[in-house]
């Protein structure tokens, strides 16, 4: 996701620079939907695995190395999607590999 919003910053400068402030405020509507889909509440964390919201808040507190979170505060946290997915794949490599073989 990194390269991505540097890419629409650059571009935003760009066509700032350009002039051109229609297009520089499309880019940062771009980079705010990646941003807001990328960022997940401890809720949507629950909704995404299946569980309790009891048990994100459970992984959080526990020294499980759960990522960190990327804005907020405690009640108002956000986390990377593509950090907790990489967690909770490190955590149930058996699982992984049988949902990629039912793709195949």
């Amino acid at each position: 996701m990194t390269d991505e919003l540097d890419k629409l910053r650059d571009e935003f400068i760009s066509e700032m620079k350009m002039g051109c402030v229609e297009e520089a405020h499309r880019t940062l509507a771009k980079r705010d939907k990646l941003i807001l889909t990328e960022l997940v509440t401890g809720a949507d964390i629950a909704r995404l695995f299946g569980v309790q919201q009891s048990a994100i808040s459970n992984w959080i507190k526990r020294p499980v190395n759960f990522p960190a979170p990327r804005t907020g505060s405690a009640r108002t946290a956000r986390y990377s999607r593509t950090e907790v997915v990489q967690w909770w794949a490190a955590r149930h490599p058996d699982l992984v590999k049988r949902l990629r073989a039912l793709e195949d």
